[in-house]
């Protein structure tokens, strides 16, 4: 079925951002959306700058709103999509936040005429980012798009009405993804709070002996060692197998906080950037290395997913745990003791990051084995859940990433009975 097309500009503005200074800015106050805090499907908060009250009166008209549309007018023009210039972003925040220089926003002009859901969807399929590859200028590592270059894209004009029903069922499947997500996260905040009564208030083992150690008191028969190199696991070295046909190609732009945001990156032995060289293996935790960064990967003993078809960044390092302190290791991760650490450890002239030698610097309390086993018997079911839901959102990523060309295209039609049946089985 043919679908007719419209210039994006004939339904949409492009908004440029402020061209924000290095003075402006302070260590508190109202956070600046750049590029990098575009991370496909939503835009972020994490490793933001800030200005001041006074700079926001002077600049508040360019402020983002909950449900904003934002695009990165400049990144990479390689085959590099999760760093790409062209990727889409949502704001799904309700904090008040504002939009810096070569972060772009779209804006429908007549949501009675356009439904800018709609025009989201539709924006992030990946032949339109790879229209803004194509078309864009400058080299391969500094891509430019223009606001113009934006507003000639070609969109479907179809029913006011049909764009909506398209909308609702895409949106469907984001929404299960979202809740799946606040359930992920109550989840590991259960599993920290456990942590943090055992193993850094000791709660359950105030009536025993303590002894003086490098972290202060702790239980005695307890020990302390390296993060990246003691009984609970070793770091894993660069290296992956070989394989045939292609891979997905996780950067560190693909995960956010715990969760991964992009699986579209493909790549075979042949092809593949340098930099994806790690390789996933089972009962294995990960985290970014670079300074101010907090994206960690759990690859539990059910993850045949991630150990099958994925490969990782070298941007990323990995302990490979023994089986009783997997979710010690991982929980460890996820606290913020571990965050300031990797900070205040990473150095580098150009991009600040965390090299091995200083992983093994980090050290980390070693229980005996009866209060690991105890902990991770504890843990585990939730840890379980929680691989289950990501598992159950990488599906409904799926589909909706199959379903949208074709709904766009108009090769598959909606009605009300299709909207209602797939809200009933989620």
């Amino acid at each position: 079925m043919s679908c007719r097309y419209i210039k994006l500009g004939e339904v949409a503005d492009v908004k440029n951002g402020y061209a924000f200074k290095s003075k402006d800015f302070v260590d508190t106050g109202i956070p600046i959306i750049k590029i990098k805090n575009i991370t496909p499907p939503n835009v972020t908060l994490e490793d933001v700058q800030f200005v001041s009250g006074k700079i926001f009166e002077e600049t508040k008209r360019f402020k983002v709103e909950y449900n904003d549309i934002l695009i990165s007018m400049t990144g990479s023009g390689a085959n590099q999509m999760s760093s790409a210039v062209g990727k889409i972003g949502r704001v799904r925040f309700q904090d008040t936040a504002l939009q810096n220089q070569r972060v772009g926003k779209i804006i429908v002009k007549d949501e009675s005429k356009y439904d800018s859901n709609f025009l989201y969807y539709f924006l992030t399929q990946t032949t339109v980012l790879e229209f803004f590859v194509f078309n864009s200028t400058g080299s391969a590592n500094q891509a430019n798009i223009s606001a113009k270059l934006i507003k000639d894209l070609l969109v479907p004009d179809i029913d006011i009405k049909c764009q909506k029903d398209i909308a609702t069922v895409l949106s469907s499947l984001d929404k299960k993804i979202e809740n799946n997500n606040k359930i992920i996260a109550n989840l590991e905040t259960q599993a920290q709070a456990i942590f943090k009564s055992r193993f850094v208030d000791f709660e359950p083992f105030q009536d025993g002996q303590f002894v003086e150690s490098e972290l202060g008191m702790i239980p005695e028969g307890w020990e302390v060692g390296k993060l990246g190199n003691s009984s609970l696991g070793k770091l894993l070295s660069s290296g992956i197998n070989d394989f045939e046909n292609q891979k997905i190609y996780l950067a560190t732009a693909d995960v956010t906080d715990s969760n991964i945001t992009n699986y579209e990156t493909k790549i075979t032995m042949e092809d593949k950037p340098s930099r994806a060289n790690m390789q996933p293996i089972k009962n294995s935790v990960w985290f970014a290395k670079m300074k101010d960064s907090r994206k960690l990967i759990y690859v539990g003993a059910n993850d045949d997913f991630l150990v099958d078809e994925v490969i990782f960044s070298t941007g990323f390092a990995g302990i490979k745990a023994v089986e009783s302190s997997v979710h010690y290791l991982w929980t460890y991760l996820l606290t913020e003791d571990f965050n300031t650490k990797k900070n205040l450890l990473s150095n580098g002239t150009t991009m600040q990051a965390i090299n091995n030698t200083n992983i093994n610097r980090i050290k980390i309390v070693i229980p005996k084995n009866n209060v690991l086993e105890d902990f991770n018997g504890l843990v585990k079911p939730m840890f379980e859940l929680i691989s289950s839901y990501k598992n159950q959102n990488l599906k409904l990523a799926q589909i909706r990433d199959t379903l949208l060309p074709k709904l766009m295209s108009g090769e598959i039609r909606v009605g009300q009975d299709d909207i209602e049946e797939i809200e009933n089985l989620l």
